[in-house]
């Protein structure tokens, strides 16, 4: 028997889910950065468009309301949630295939944590799992049930 083949069971060697976790902190580091220059970005862009929009009602008359205003940057809004949203699925959709498996990752958003309660916010480590209730979170200080921390 080889030291592969000693090391994989059904779910793969400790040492394959490091690698993975590891695999995956990065990943979630890269996308961390890059939300914040997208949000960095947009933040931009909502000046340039504020600005734009104040020159425009002082030369012409105002095209609509507070409330028209308002429903663009609804519209603005829905469409960075989707952005959002569609990377939380993305990361997610990583766990899947490790079912029950706790990886050590950094957090794309705020979770709140199934041992004590608290609130972890984006950018902080946190243990995670896929289960059939859905995503469980665990905070550094309570880590991972059943194992010291």
């Amino acid at each position: 028997m080889t030291t592969t083949d000693e090391h994989h069971g059904c779910h793969g060697s400790h040492a394959d889910w490091e690698r993975v976790g590891r695999a995956a902190e990065r990943f979630a580091r890269r996308v961390a950065d890059d939300a914040k220059v997208f949000a960095e970005r947009v933040e931009e862009h909502v000046s340039d468009f504020a600005r734009n929009l104040r020159q425009e009602w002082r030369a012409a008359e105002p095209f609509g309301s507070g409330d028209d205003v308002r429903r663009v940057f609804d519209d603005v809004g829905k469409i960075v949630r989707g952005v959002v949203d569609g990377v939380d699925e993305l990361i997610s959709g990583l766990f899947r295939q490790a079912e029950g498996e706790w990886t050590l990752v950094v957090l794309n958003r705020e979770a709140t944590c199934g041992g004590c309660g608290k609130k972890a916010a984006a950018g902080s480590e946190a243990w995670v799992r896929k289960a059939t209730t859905g995503t469980e979170f665990r905070c550094g200080q309570c880590g991972v049930p059943g194992e010291k921390v």
